[in-house]
């Protein structure tokens, strides 16, 4: 009974050794992607601006993912949320698949406004990558 779970074990392990060491790469390649699109946003010398940044997330989530960063002038640490590339767009392609299925279920059963959820949703999405509102919301 116990060699199987043995397995799985040492199975798992390797699994999570192999899924860990992945992640760790990934960050460094997703983080020369969204240092481009930084530069684009913020200017190219977009990272002198502080004292360290640290290239490996320290979160991570759909949209983005956060760095720890030390302000230049003041030392003051900070969480950078720097957003993934293309956010808007693949939030637009998402949006327009749903309608699709929505526009479907709505042949089949129309008792619930799909209308009013989807604009509902559209404008929930497109707020959350919105940083600069975002910011302003912190700062009220």
């Amino acid at each position: 009974m116990t060699q199987p779970f043995l397995f799985c074990h040492q199975f798992n392990r390797s699994i999570l050794f192999l899924l860990e060491r992945f992640f760790r790469r990934s960050y460094l390649i997703l983080f020369g992607r969204i240092s481009r699109q930084s530069q684009q946003e913020l200017g190219l010398k977009w990272q002198e601006k502080f004292s360290s940044f640290e290239k490996n997330a320290t979160k991570a989530a759909s949209l983005g993912q956060v760095h720890k960063a030390n302000v230049l002038y003041s030392n003051r640490l900070v969480a950078c949320k720097l957003q993934y590339p293309d956010m808007k767009t693949t939030i637009k392609a998402d949006l327009k698949q749903l309608n699709v299925i929505m526009k479907i279920y709505k042949r089949i059963d129309n008792s619930i406004q799909l209308d009013d959820v989807y604009n509902e949703l559209e404008e929930r999405l497109l707020e959350e990558i919105d940083y600069k509102n975002e910011l302003k919301n912190i700062i009220i």
